[in-house]
């Protein structure tokens, strides 16, 4: 391979890979677990959609690309609200009508990269169905519910799975016993903890919205029923306006599980979530979060809840840095024949019994990259397995990204008996053939 680098052009837009370069990006996405890479909302880079109708590209790759590579992150907006909201609460939402108002949010929100949207007015859900069809039109994932006002004046976000009807969600309003539907702002005659159950019990979320301001869980109770309610095995996020370092020193403590009165056996997550009545809303920071999931569903909110550290980031928090990474392999001919996989930006794990093939997998990598391993068992056992994955005619294939000095995509593939060596610089991508000889 190294003997190819002096293919390589001063004036082509890609470094050409050779052995040592390849290796340590191996190393690289082996060892990282997050990337903060940009992903369209069909999940692959428009690079990716160019190099996969390539004549060049192996067919193994571009099924591979094809398939689902794990969960990712989904910008989300939970506290969108529709255009009556907006009349009933005096909001200056820059429209003049409905249907102004719902396709400028609808714009707004694939400018800002907002993929999933909770519509929430106050114990109202249907002048919000509008807006969720022309949200959904423009391919948003949409969890239609309301904001629910406790006896108490606590304010709480109540979503439902996105195929719930308007009989079910107005049901569920029914429930929560409001005095006043005709009031543009309703209260129910429930406690805080009684509606979080019984949203629970129609199939809902509860998030605790606004918890640092007026109207939220942490301000407006004190004492036992706040520590009581703040502790629900029911209740597991809630929503603060932008950073947690900007919250008031006592309420920090409780959000982040550090007060004793207040600890959770599980810290409760935050995320960024805030009125939106108006286009230019989608942008600020505090009006939606990110959230890793490998399907929008309620579930998936769910889980992501439960494992907040590591599925969710406010838009506050520091960029993850991207790094070199695999992103597909495709297996032609030999052991693997026809097999292809679709690697994940972050962690991926092989999971499977002895003689499922979680090593074969590995080694064949390491075939590709040339990485010889390291002691004498370490290479009689990788040439042996090597020796039975590779048949006559057979190939492995793949493909890499790197985020500098400028994001490319490189393919590599390594043959048994194949020619060697051809370059695309035109589709900002090259691609790598080796001969070998088996041992």
């Amino acid at each position: 391979m190294r003997a190819l680098k002096t293919l390589v052009k001063a004036k082509l837009p890609n470094r050409f890979i050779y052995r040592d370069t390849v290796t340590r990006l191996g190393y690289c996405a082996a060892k990282q677990t997050h990337s903060g890479c940009n992903i369209m909302s069909n999940g692959l880079d428009p690079n990716l959609l160019t190099l996969s109708g390539h004549s060049q590209t192996p067919i193994g790759i571009v099924d591979a690309l094809k398939g689902q590579s794990g969960s990712r992150y989904f910008k989300c907006a939970f506290q969108v609200n529709p255009y009556q909201y907006c009349l009933d609460h005096s909001k200056n939402c820059g429209c003049d009508n409905e249907a102004d108002y719902n396709e400028k949010m609808a714009q707004a929100c694939k400018a800002n990269g907002i993929e999933v949207v909770g519509v929430t007015d106050h114990f109202r859900v249907s002048e919000s169905q509008s807006l969720a069809d022309k949200l959904t039109e423009y391919g948003i994932t949409v969890f239609l519910g309301f904001e629910a006002n406790s006896y108490e004046g606590v304010h709480l976000l109540c979503l439902f799975p996105p195929d719930t009807s308007q009989t079910d969600l107005t049901q569920a309003i029914g429930a929560c016993g409001i005095d006043d539907p005709s009031d543009t702002s309703p209260i129910s005659n429930k406690h805080f903890l009684d509606l979080v159950k019984i949203i629970d019990e129609k199939g809902g979320l509860s998030i605790a919205a606004h918890v640092t301001q007026k109207s939220g869980l942490l301000t407006t109770l004190k004492g036992k029923p706040r520590a009581k309610a703040w502790k629900s095995d029911l209740l597991n996020v809630a929503a603060i306006p932008e950073t947690v370092a900007g919250m008031p020193n006592e309420l920090q403590k409780i959000a982040t599980n550090k007060d004793q009165a207040h600890k959770r056996n599980r810290p409760i997550a935050l995320i960024n979530a805030c009125d939106v009545s108006s286009p230019d809303d989608f942008a600020k920071n505090g009006a939606s979060t990110l959230l890793r999931m490998s399907d929008v569903t309620l579930e998936g909110l769910k889980q992501c809840f439960l494992d907040h550290e590591s599925r969710i980031r406010l838009n506050s928090d520091p960029e993850v840095t991207d790094h070199a990474r695999l992103v597909a392999i495709s297996w032609e001919g030999g052991l693997l024949g026809d097999q292809k996989l679709h690697l994940n930006a972050g962690l991926n794990v092989l999971v499977g019994g002895r003689g499922a093939g979680k090593s074969t997998i590995i080694e064949s990598i390491r075939y590709a990259f040339d990485m010889e391993p390291r002691g004498k068992d370490a290479k009689s056992g990788h040439n042996s397995m090597i020796k039975a994955l590779m048949g006559s005619k057979s190939a492995i294939s793949v493909l890499i990204h790197t985020p500098t000095p400028s994001p490319q995509y490189y393919l590599i593939e390594r043959a048994h008996a194949h020619p060697i060596s051809r370059i695309s610089a035109k589709l900002q991508f090259c691609i790598i053939s080796t001969c070998c000889s088996l041992p």
